[in-house]
């Protein structure tokens, strides 16, 4: 069991789309829902891996809620964890990626 587990989640890339453009032409909207199903079930997976009082970093450089904020509350309420802290770094304003980040604690 581990005291922090880090789960740096595939997602739409939405966050990077500043310094890859092309992306956006071949980005579909149903991609939002496949990686938020992913999202979860890694969030799933490892649950069981954590101490007792261990702490889940979550990431993804998505700017869409789907996959942030609301994915967030469902990991937290069906794994029964508690969100401490969640937050967008907005890279945009110093050329960088901007990034969804967020602590669960069990």
């Amino acid at each position: 069991k581990f005291d922090s587990i880090i789960i740096d989640a595939p997602c739409t890339g939405s966050g990077t789309w500043s310094r890859n453009p092309e992306r956006m032409t071949s980005f579909k909207e149903e991609e939002i829902a496949l990686y938020t199903k992913k999202q979860f079930n890694i969030a799933k997976a490892v649950v069981n891996n954590l101490k007792p009082d261990g702490k889940i970093i979550y990431i993804t450089c998505s700017v869409y809620k789907q996959e942030n904020e609301e994915n967030l509350n469902r990991i937290a309420t069906e794994n029964k964890l508690t969100i401490k802290q969640q937050q967008y770094l907005h890279g945009y304003k110093e050329n960088a990626d901007t990034m969804f980040a967020a602590i669960l604690c069990k």
